[in-house]
């Protein structure tokens, strides 16, 4: 995973296959400034998990190089970034 995207607009749905080839809902995203991302450890080089637009949508594309370089030179970054992490620990509906 080479970028992070931020919800502008729309309904985004995760999702990932069980051993019986069922879809099963990790999330949706809906909140505007949301991280629409699967939940995996950014460092893995590909995710087992689906996103798919329910609605038209938008998302703000930022690469991952930039999002840490600015953790690592702004500390108004960090906070905005801890508030993100948070916040969608609390929205996500499962």
């Amino acid at each position: 995973m080479n970028y992070i995207y931020f919800l502008v607009s729309g309904i985004f749905r995760e999702w990932v296959l069980d051993a019986n080839g069922r879809d099963i809902t990790d999330c949706f995203s809906f909140r505007y400034g949301e991280p629409v991302i699967p939940t995996f450890d950014l460092t893995a080089p590909c995710a087992m998990v689906t996103i798919e637009a329910l609605t038209e949508g938008e998302l703000l594309c930022i690469s991952i190089d930039e999002v840490r370089n600015l953790l690592e030179a702004d500390i108004h970054f960090v906070q905005i970034y801890n508030r993100l992490l948070c916040g969608a620990s609390h929205s996500k509906f499962y």
